[in-house]
């Protein structure tokens, strides 16, 4: 085995093929890996970026939409007691309107009732009236004229009218 031997007249030889040869790779190895890692870091740093700002983003939204989920319920809440409230004032409305309308039947019926009352007890009055002429005529068994006739009625009619 032979050892590599460097002379002293190859030196600046060897010299200058490894400056050449630094020159070749820094120009077609170096600069282009370097360019490449630096776009590569900044491409990172850039994704890193955009993730902060999109887990920031997304940390928003999901504020909002705690937010909005916190304002539906307390609107339905206000919906339903709202709700609530319309109902027992429509049944309140309901009962009043219905007691309004049974009273307004017990006095219509009332009403009724004593017109009829007081058409019956006239007829009464008028019936018994012509019942006591007739007696009264048979048993005097003379004709008694219109007058006299019109104030025994009469006065008959306020016996029973003091009567009932």
């Amino acid at each position: 085995m032979e050892i590599i031997t460097i002379g002293v007249k190859e030196l600046p030889f060897l010299a200058l093929n490894i400056i050449v040869l630094y020159i070749i790779l820094r120009k077609l190895l170096y600069k282009p890996v370097a360019d490449l890692m630096e776009n590569r870091t900044r491409e990172i740093e850039e994704g890193l970026q955009r993730a902060e700002e999109n887990r920031k983003k997304q940390e928003q939204l999901n504020a909002e939409y705690q937010e909005k989920i916190q304002q539906a319920r307390q609107e339905a809440r206000e919906i339903v007691e709202k709700a609530y409230t319309q109902r027992d004032e429509i049944r309140k409305e309901a009962r009043k309107e219905a007691d309004r309308k049974t009273e307004e039947m017990l006095a219509k019926a009332r009403s009724e009732i004593e017109a009829e009352k007081k058409k019956a007890f006239e007829e009464l009055r008028q019936d018994v009236a012509r019942i006591s002429v007739a007696i009264a005529g048979r048993i005097m068994e003379k004709e008694i004229d219109q007058a006299s006739q019109e104030k025994l009625i009469q006065r008959y009619l306020e016996e029973v009218g003091r009567a009932s």
